[in-house]
């Protein structure tokens, strides 16, 4: 808005020196034309670049949360939370999958009980726009997430 409004007072300004309001529209119509035909590259505002670098500020500080993080069924992975629970069943993952189309993970025999015996299942994830029915051949196993919940069942039993 604020590009749009300083390319709207360029016009006005150019046109001003007109001595008639013939002249004066004539003018402010050419020049606001050319304002408008002009690319707007929101990337090179300042209000742009201050937004990006608050971001970058933020996703810096996000690895810090495993460390005082209260649910401990949630890991952060590189600025990425990993939940150990299945979608539909709520239990933790015993055989995770990774869904190749949306990247989201579930439980092995959860996804292929449901998926076997009704057509057309989605992403049960909250706010995944993946809505193509999962297949099997878009299930991979993903043994990283394996090894974590391994890792986090070996620290449970030692406690």
């Amino acid at each position: 808005m604020k590009e749009l409004h300083k390319r709207y007072t360029a016009a006005l300004e150019s046109a001003k020196s007109e001595r008639t309001l013939d002249g004066f529209m004539t003018a402010f119509n050419t020049n606001w034309e050319e304002e408008q035909r002009r690319r707007l590259n929101i990337k090179n505002t300042k209000e742009y670049k201050d937004y990006k670098a608050e971001l970058e500020k933020i996703a810096g500080t996000t690895t810090s949360i495993s460390e005082d993080a209260s649910d401990p069924d949630i890991v952060v992975t590189g600025g990425n939370f990993v939940n150990f629970n299945d979608p539909w069943t709520k239990a933790i993952m015993k055989n995770p999958v990774r869904n190749t189309i949306c990247g989201h993970n579930y439980d092995k025999d959860s996804v292929i009980g449901l998926i076997k015996d009704n057509i057309g299942i989605i992403c049960p994830v909250l706010g995944c726009a993946s809505k193509t029915p999962i297949q099997p051949h878009h299930l991979t196993p993903n043994v990283e997430l394996r090894i974590e919940i391994e890792k986090l069942q070996s620290l449970e039993e030692n406690d």
